[in-house]
């Protein structure tokens, strides 16, 4: 069984908080569980309640496995500091009979997937949905470049604050959970469609390539406005009634067409998109084209900096 070092102890300590109270709200649900609305030391903050699907159909020894991993991650996640990325404050036991804590979380707006749902692809101005692409590219770029690969990025761990910052969510439960779902066959909807082929394959591989994916497939929800389900991976020939394997870019064209200009994003994309994990560029260079896009964008929209919906109404 896995077990903390000493200062992984010590740390793991310091992250259970006790002066918890819970309004009862539930803000969100998922695949993999719940949020609710909690007070801690008397400050706004938002605690996942994850299913059972950790802890169901495994023997005490898998379980104790389990939730060593979950907790490892706990205390990898809240050692994480940067703007876009959610700051993970501790964990909380909400009772003594609970087998895995709630994860207590700097409280967020909503999610970049119900952000897209609410509004109309036409009343939400480019250079506002490249800020916060950008946003989604930088924490992303930290996250790599402390060598942790997210595996399940997709616009419902997108969370937004009131003022619009993105930030990338649910670090590590991903992971626990991928691992866990390998013994219970269970399945995580949603998602899989912001998967690469690799991840998706009898034997999964992920790696970093895998969210540079995601992330392109997430700048399509956000140019489209509309769930980025990608066709079946192979279409007959109207002529010859063969049957034709597609590409990941291909199966994704219809996406693909409201990245043409004037978002010009489209051949980013299109590289990010790319079947083989070795042919996708690293998310630093994708960031940096995603702030080129932006800045020429900001240059030539007056109020471009706005942070609010409300403040793009009004002008």
């Amino acid at each position: 069984m896995a077990s903390f070092g000493l200062s992984e102890e010590s740390l793991l300590e310091r992250l259970r908080l006790t002066n918890v109270t819970t309004t009862g709200k539930v803000i969100g649900k998922g695949a993999y569980g719940r949020v609710i609305e909690v007070y801690v030391h008397g400050t706004l903050c938002a605690a996942k309640e994850v299913h059972n699907i950790l802890v169901d159909h495994v023997t005490p020894r898998e379980f104790e496995v389990t939730k060593q991993s979950f907790l490892t991650e706990c205390v990898n996640a809240s050692r994480i500091l940067h703007p876009n990325v959610v700051q993970v404050l501790g964990v909380y036991y909400p009772t003594r009979q609970a087998k895995l804590p709630w994860l207590v979380m700097e409280m967020m707006e909503t999610s970049l997937r119900i952000f897209l749902e609410k509004y109309a692809r036409d009343k939400v101005p480019l250079h506002f949905k490249l800020s916060i692409l950008v946003d989604v590219s930088q924490g992303l770029e930290f996250l790599h470049g402390q060598d942790i690969v997210h595996r399940d990025l997709s616009s419902n761990n997108v969370l937004l604050t009131k003022h619009f910052v993105a930030k990338i969510a649910d670090l590590g439960v991903a992971k626990v959970i991928e691992h866990n779902r390998m013994k219970t066959h269970t399945q995580t909807p949603g998602t899989l469609h912001f998967m690469p082929p690799e991840a998706l394959s009898v034997r999964p591989r992920y790696g970093k390539p895998v969210d540079v994916f995601s992330l392109a497939c997430i700048a399509l929800h956000m140019m489209s406005h509309q769930w980025p389900e990608p066709k079946d991976v192979a279409e007959q020939d109207p002529v010859t009634y063969k049957m034709n394997a597609l590409t990941e870019v291909e199966r994704r064209e219809q996406y693909l067409h409201w990245c043409a200009p004037p978002s010009g994003l489209k051949p980013l994309l299109e590289i990010c998109l790319h079947n083989q994990p070795d042919r996708r560029p690293p998310v630093s260079t994708v960031c940096v084209e995603l702030k080129k896009f932006k800045d020429s964008i900001n240059k030539q929209v007056p109020f471009a900096m706005a942070s609010t919906i409300e403040l793009f109404d009004a002008v």
